[in-house]
């Protein structure tokens, strides 16, 4: 018998065939149907899963389990996704439900895919061996996933882990804005996307930086173009590198201050940009830290398949 994963993203979805043994033993990848409906959506992944299937001599009634990982905010135990920002059109849909209906006999569980990913580290990857153990994405956005005992926290309706939403200056006048619709939130002041939309204000207001010369509005540029000028003595750049740092620092001394959890696994695209930069993240958080028990930090481990193994660890 066999059993998927699938890791939905905005612009890719990736699947993972795995064996009864749990080892994965066949890869796809399709570009995401943005402009489809939900029902045809996954009608979409349903067919690149019987695809995938026969590829591996297997048939879709083989399958007999199923674990989808997808941004947003899914709704425990159903999979309704609630809220879905990266694809609008499945906002608003019995996911759950649904995949049951077109998967008749195999069992199906769909989460976040941040939650997926820290199932996939904690027990194949960097988490291996701890108990406990904090997932933080840091990219474009920033979440988090909490796993206790070996297990994933989900919360009372499956949305433990946004800590990228927790406020942080909710008085303070808004500089840019955040999808969730607070004032002063985490992911406002230090993601990948919304440094960028710092930046871009700032020039809107005078301030001069060599980045103006790279692109023709702040907003467009990547972290690691910022990083590049604020190595290169960039003051603008410099202002917005130390923003996020300060903001990391204590975000991640906020989770570690309430969990008490010593092991924290990253992965996403902001871990490119090196360890001039995470290692003043990590001295300022020991700053705030007063006791002496050691907190380490790790990178992902497990590359590009860290969302098909998480998605499919979801299903034990």
């Amino acid at each position: 018998m066999l059993s998927v994963g699938i890791d939905i993203g905005g612009t890719k979805i990736a699947y993972g065939l795995f064996d009864r043994n749990r080892k994965l033993i066949g890869k796809m990848r399709s570009q995401t149907p943005q402009n489809l409906a939900a029902e045809d959506f996954f009608q979409y992944v349903k067919r690149d899963v019987e695809k995938m299937a026969n590829k591996s001599n297997g048939l879709l009634n083989d399958i007999e389990g199923i674990g989808v990982g997808i941004p947003g905010s899914i709704r425990y135990p159903d999979g309704y996704i609630v809220v879905n920002s990266n694809i609008p059109k499945l906002a608003g849909f019995g996911a759950g439900d649904y995949l049951k209906k077109i998967f008749p006999g195999a069992a199906i569980e769909i989460d976040n895919d941040a939650h997926a990913a820290a199932l996939g580290e904690n027990r194949y990857g960097a988490g291996k061996g701890h108990d406990h153990m904090i997932y933080c994405a840091v990219s474009s956005g920033i979440s988090s996933a909490v796993v206790i005992d070996g297990k994933l926290f989900k919360g009372s309706n499956g949305f433990a882990g946004e800590s990228g939403h927790m406020l942080i200056t909710p008085d303070q006048k808004r500089e840019v804005y955040c999808p969730c619709g607070n004032d002063g939130c985490f992911m406002s002041w230090c993601s990948g996307q919304m440094i960028a939309k710092h930046l871009c204000k700032w020039v809107e207001e005078g301030k001069k930086t060599t980045i103006s010369d790279m692109v023709e509005c702040p907003e467009e540029i990547s972290t690691l173009e910022i990083v590049r000028a604020w190595e290169h003595g960039d003051a603008l750049a410099g202002k917005a590198i130390k923003q996020m740092q300060h903001y990391f620092a204590l975000w991640f001394f906020n989770i570690y201050v309430f969990l008490n959890i010593d092991c924290f696994v990253l992965g996403g695209g902001l871990l490119k940009l090196g360890g001039r930069f995470w290692n003043e993240i990590y001295r300022q958080f020991e700053g705030y830290k007063k006791t002496g028990e050691k907190v380490i930090f790790k990178e992902a481990e497990l590359g590009d398949d860290m969302g098909i193994i998480g998605a499919h660890e979801l299903l034990y």
